[in-house]
């Protein structure tokens, strides 16, 4: 089975961040910038940050699946920030639906 045809039998809701996600944000994302794929962000950011994020989560799990964040940076002006997709749920537009 692909990933993609995975994706299509799972059931994933995305919400606002709440403190509780913070930590599991930091390592999906130090697991990118450990490659090298992205910036790691110190956890004091990332709760400074909180209300920027939108997590995805597989619900029969509760597993973090995605994250995104957008900065508000002037009143037409953001910047996407911290994206990422864990890899066995990519390909799925899972990044896609975060960054929409």
């Amino acid at each position: 089975m692909s990933k993609t045809e995975m994706n299509k039998n799972i059931s994933i809701v995305m919400h606002k961040a709440k403190i509780d996600d913070i930590k599991k944000i930091k390592e999906l994302i130090d697991l990118f910038a450990k490659e090298g794929a992205m910036l790691s962000r110190p956890l004091s950011e990332l709760y400074s940050n909180l209300r920027d994020f939108y997590v995805l989560i597989e619900t029969r799990t509760h597993q973090l699946v995605g994250c995104c964040a957008l900065h508000i940076v002037w009143e037409d002006m953001g910047e996407i920030k911290s994206l990422a997709v864990q890899s066995k749920y990519q390909s799925g537009g899972f990044g896609y639906r975060l960054v929409k």
